[in-house]
């Protein structure tokens, strides 16, 4: 039987045909994902597109920001579809999310860590944006939290040279070398697996066959999250899974109405 997964990409995208990222997470999926397995990237039509004005973790940025992903999460389940995935390493609105759907909402940033866990590592090398510590600093919670130390480092390429690497016509192998450089100073740190906690990085890592720096494994969390879908939308079939739902449909309704609410995603 079909599952169908929707992806929420965190920004608005010009063409998806030539974009990179884009190409690039498609091409993943469609080796990764299960035989059965259909899925749709889909992205905001508001929002910044400039990568330098991003700021994941921001409390503004997030209010700004997340009635657009939530927005995209209620149209995957109208649309039909089993699933629905978060497009960003912070996991925006995945708490909204699962309080008004009745299909499973996953994280990427969440299924990163439960790889983690059955790899067995409990020190976790997070590679992420420079010069956006509050982030990184929320991350490093949530290893705290749920058992993990995060080694935290940063990527010394620009905000420009990142988004030229990974979306535009910049050379894709001078972010793989920045991440290996990141990633061989955290495992002298002790890292036992190593995650790009920004979701065009880990999908062009992955793309370029980037599963482990000096034997250390290298996780994907837009991978990561694919793979968690499908089990719980089977888990959900076979009667193993329960919505967190817990906002009626009345209510749901006339807060939509009172309140702002978000544009399709495409």
């Amino acid at each position: 039987m079909t599952i169908k997964i929707w992806y929420e990409n965190t920004r608005p995208v010009d063409n998806t045909e030539t974009h990179m990222f884009i190409q690039r997470l498609k091409a993943n999926y469609s080796r990764f994902k299960s035989p059965d397995t259909e899925f749709a990237i889909k992205s905001p039509v508001k929002g910044v597109k400039e990568m330098k004005y991003i700021m994941p973790g921001d409390p503004y940025y997030q209010l700004l920001r997340d009635p657009e992903m939530v927005e995209g999460a209620i149209q995957a389940q109208r649309e039909g579809y089993d699933a629905v995935i978060m497009g960003c390493y912070g996991d925006p609105g995945i708490e909204v999310a699962r309080a008004i759907l009745d299909i499973p909402v996953i994280g990427v940033g969440e299924s990163s860590r439960v790889v983690c866990r059955y790899l067995g590592a409990t020190m976790i090398g997070v590679i992420g944006l420079p010069f956006r510590g509050v982030l990184m600093h929320r991350v490093a919670q949530l290893f705290a939290k749920e058992g993990f130390v995060a080694i935290r480092k940063s990527f010394s390429l620009s905000y420009e040279e990142i988004e030229a690497c990974c979306e535009g016509n910049g050379d894709p192998t001078k972010f793989v070398e920045d991440f290996k450089k990141q990633a061989r100073e955290a495992i002298k740190e002790g890292a036992q697996a190593l995650i790009a906690a920004v979701t065009m990085g880990a999908t062009l890592l992955t793309h370029q066959g980037v599963f482990e720096v000096d034997g250390v494994p290298v996780v994907d969390c837009t991978v990561a999250a694919l793979k968690m879908a499908e089990t719980m939308v089977e888990m959900k079939r076979k009667g193993l899974w329960k919505s967190t739902k817990h906002i009626p449909e009345d209510v749901f309704n006339a807060l939509r109405q009172a309140h702002y609410y978000g544009s399709k995603s495409v």
